[in-house]
């Protein structure tokens, strides 16, 4: 994604770089949504993988479910990720894993801890990427990607 993304900015083909921008977010969701259900299919195999002892299994399946439907956002968020680090704009990636990853994991894990016990850390863990597919929306949409980074 930023290879191609650096690649037609460069080129000054904004078009081409929305349409690359779009093509690998289509590809990736629908790569995501087979592995969503292939996990959902398969998690206490999974598990099982790594310890026979059926508490852990279930435990550790009940996470794999619950955790792998965050991937969606995970499809999304990093393609716009890899976006703006071909635009040369690593102050968005920064910017935007910083709220996913401390700002809005660590709150959803106290509120949603304290409310459901450990499915609520699974359940923040999941969520959490899904604020930074806004994000992403705002920086395309505002067009910052389209001008050199400040420190160029």
């Amino acid at each position: 994604m930023s290879t191609m993304t650096a690649q037609t900015l460069g080129a000054g083909k904004y078009d081409r770089a929305k349409e690359v921008l779009y093509t690998a977010m289509k590809l990736t969701c629908v790569a995501a949504l087979v592995l969503i259900l292939l996990v959902e299919a398969g998690a206490p195999v999974l598990a099982g993988f790594f310890t026979g002892d059926p508490q852990a299994v279930d435990t550790a399946a009940r996470n794999l479910r619950i955790e792998i439907i965050g991937q969606i956002f995970y499809a999304v968020f990093m393609i716009y990720h890899g976006f703006a680090i071909g635009a040369g704009h690593t102050w968005f990636v920064l910017f935007s894993s910083f709220v996913n990853c401390i700002l809005v994991r660590v709150v959803l894990v106290v509120i949603l801890e304290g409310v459901l016990g450990l499915p609520g850390i699974f359940l923040a863990c999941m969520a959490a990427p899904s604020a930074s597919v806004p994000l992403g929306m705002i920086y395309v949409k505002t067009n910052v990607w389209k001008k050199k980074p400040a420190y160029d």
